[in-house]
């Protein structure tokens, strides 16, 4: 595991025993909250099963498709709507081969990516490439809004495709 960088667990890392709501909330804010510095809450929880964005819990048990339903959520909700969230969520549940398979490969990506722009970020800073904050800030807005409208277009394809 990287230490400059938390990461996030994968399928077979999860809790195999049935949670409560408060504990499928702390585990999740343990993942998340070092990675985004913000914390998921039984409201927030509670909408995205009211929307159906998530799939319910069976006699209000959550097992590892919540916590890594929940999970996702947490890294997608600053920036994608509900909608978007809900069609990845219904994706990764959804597609061949297994929800195992597609959360690990999310996790993997996700995990890789941030290793790598950790480890990227300071080989610049050796290097002296990063000759101020607002360079570093140019960078990454740029990367992020990069990503974010490739994301957005893989969206829309993949809603066409289900429609």
């Amino acid at each position: 595991m990287d230490k400059g960088r938390p990461q996030l667990p994968l399928w077979k890392e999860l809790p195999l025993i049935d949670l409560h709501l408060d504990q499928l909330i702390t585990l999740t804010n343990n993942y998340l909250q070092p990675i985004t510095g913000e914390l998921i809450t039984k409201t927030m929880l509670h909408n995205y099963f009211k929307a159906q964005i998530m799939i319910a819990p069976h006699k209000k048990k959550y097992q590892r498709v919540h916590l890594a339903g929940t999970i996702i959520i947490g890294l997608m909700k600053p920036v994608f709507s509900l909608t978007e969230i809900k069609l990845t969520l219904d994706a990764i549940n959804n597609q061949k081969p297994s929800i195992q398979s597609n959360y690990d490969a999310f996790v993997l990506l996700f995990n890789t990516h941030n290793e790598t722009a950790n480890k990227q970020e300071q080989l610049m800073v050796q290097k002296s490439m990063l000759q101020t904050d607002l360079l570093t800030l140019q960078c990454n807005a740029v990367q992020t809004i990069s990503y974010w409208l490739m994301t957005k277009q893989n969206l829309r394809e993949l809603r066409d495709i289900t429609q």
